[in-house]
């Protein structure tokens, strides 16, 4: 039915049904002038669960296994994100680098570009992008792509700029 998987066709019926009128929907999830201490938290806790959940449906389990080998065969891994994306990449840098990964990452655009054009074929790049439209992200992956490096990307939109540059796809929800 023109998809290259299940979840590919999952996806996109999530993305169609997002972009639906959930107005009333919407209120009970925002924060609110007016809300007390419990509704705050109770709205908060119930985002995080939703999105874990919408988490675990979009995630590819084959994907996940195929990127811990990537992981676990590169000399070198770069993980590369800007902005809320690039706070992600530092936290993903610190929990890899406590079970021995040779991870980095790096906030600046112009850094990120020269640690881009001396990565190899035998190193990894990870780019992190919520929208997978980031141009910054974008033009380092690019690089990235030409030096011939394997790329794993993490993002929200299966069929984002980001995706089609990257070698694994790992979605994630809102």
């Amino acid at each position: 039915i023109g998809y290259k998987s299940y979840q590919a066709m999952k996806l996109e019926l999530s993305n169609e049904i997002g972009q639906t009128d959930h107005s009333t929907d919407l209120k009970d999830k925002l924060v609110r002038d007016g809300d007390d201490i419990d509704t705050i938290l109770a709205k908060t806790f119930n985002n995080i669960i939703s999105n874990l959940n919408e988490t675990r449906e979009l995630i590819d389990p084959n994907a996940i296994e195929k990127a811990a080998d990537m992981f676990l065969r590169a000399k070198n891994i770069v993980v590369f994100g800007v902005g809320g994306s690039g706070i992600i990449a530092q936290d993903t840098v610190s929990k890899f680098m406590r079970i021995g990964m040779n991870i980095n990452c790096y906030i600046d655009v112009h850094t990120q570009l020269m640690s881009a054009s001396i990565l190899s074929p035998e190193d990894l790049a990870v780019g992190i992008s919520f929208s997978g439209s980031t141009k910054d992200t974008l033009g380092v992956i690019q690089k990235v792509k030409d030096n011939g490096v394997p790329v794993i990307c993490v993002t929200h939109y299966l069929r984002s700029p980001l995706a089609k540059l990257s070698d694994l796809i790992l979605l994630h929800g809102s």
